[in-house]
């Protein structure tokens, strides 16, 4: 059986290694296809995430550019069904596939799974999993329509394969869980270090809640902390580096840009932090499996009355989900 693996962000990296050790797949059977803009390839490649990649040759990856206008998307579109069908060739006699998506929520790679068929199994893209039903349910566009005129078709499936860290999130789909067990066997023998690990989210840069009040929160969350442990944190990718600098001066906090995930920086390091603080993200999900017989997550509660108006939906299902989680 031949296996496809369509992914956008590094995080997802990860993930597609955690679903091949799952599903027991060869790395020779697993093509991972990448889209990137004309001009930051190059950068792509060098990313630390892909060179997880170059430590697995068996398994084939290509990256497929376009100049970002309407005509180049629909030409990366092609590309993407043409390499599809060459790696498929290349099993005569067996027409089973398997798609992993790593992004779902990207218009791309729901074309391309909608145009070539095959099982389908979505990996988890952040919190963006936990509203499915929101994205669902929003009414086709009229640029969805026209691009329909090309074979693309870009509209979520009705019911979807999750392989997914945060458990049931409806009725409608298939849950498949991911306990993060490839990698937790490196990390269970590590020690724990004498640091509090602060994940940052760009709910202040959104306007979801202010700076002012954002500040406190963490500030609040550690401030028992502050003389006794090394204090890092790490900036999502969302946020201002300049702004969390000036907003935390003071605080002895190491601010920290790694410009790839978290989940990677903890995996190639040599010991884990004592204590997770992490106030909106994924990660309460991932290091919750990855962590939860070594170090203590602390997720310090919003108060939804500090929430803005046009993001208080969506921050009460996820929140909502969160808890149930955490709690099972």
């Amino acid at each position: 059986m031949s296996t496809f693996l369509l992914n956008l962000n590094p995080i997802q990296i990860l993930n597609a290694f955690e679903a091949i050790h799952h599903f027991s797949i060869e790395d020779k059977d697993c093509q991972f296809l990448f889209k990137s803009q004309i001009g930051k390839t190059e950068e792509l490649r060098k990313s630390k995430a892909i060179q997880l990649l170059h430590e697995r040759p068996d398994i084939k990856w290509e990256v497929i550019e376009t100049d970002g206008s309407w005509i180049g998307k629909i030409k990366q579109f092609n590309a993407f069904i043409q390499l599809i069908k060459n790696h498929k060739s290349k099993y005569k006699g067996n027409n089973e596939y398997r798609i992993f998506i790593g992004n779902y929520f990207t218009s791309l790679y729901r074309a391309v799974s909608n145009r070539i068929g095959g099982q389908l199994i979505v990996l988890d893209e952040g919190t963006t999993t936990l509203v499915v039903d929101l994205y669902r349910n929003k009414p086709i566009s009229l640029s969805s329509r026209l691009k329909l005129l090309f074979n693309y078709d870009e509209r979520f499936r009705s019911q979807l394969t999750f392989f997914t860290a945060m458990g049931k999130v409806n009725e409608i789909d298939t849950w498949l869980e991911n306990t993060y067990s490839y990698f937790k066997k490196h990390l269970l023998v590590l020690n724990k270090n004498e640091e509090i690990w602060i994940i940052g989210t760009p709910l202040a840069e959104l306007a979801y809640v202010s700076h002012k009040y954002y500040t406190s929160l963490i500030r609040n969350a550690v401030e028992p902390y502050i003389n006794l442990y090394k204090i890092k944190y790490f900036l999502h990718g969302g946020e201002n580096s300049q702004l969390k600098k000036k907003a935390f001066e003071g605080f002895g906090f190491d601010i920290i840009n790694l410009n790839y995930p978290i989940e990677l920086y903890l995996l190639k390091g040599r010991s884990i932090p004592y204590q997770v603080v992490s106030p909106f993200s994924s990660v309460n999900f991932y290091f919750s499996k990855m962590l939860s017989e070594k170090s203590k997550l602390i997720i310090p509660e919003i108060d939804e009355k500090e929430v803005s108006p046009l993001f208080i939906e969506k921050f009460k299902v996820i929140k909502e989900q969160q808890a149930r989680f955490l709690c099972s």
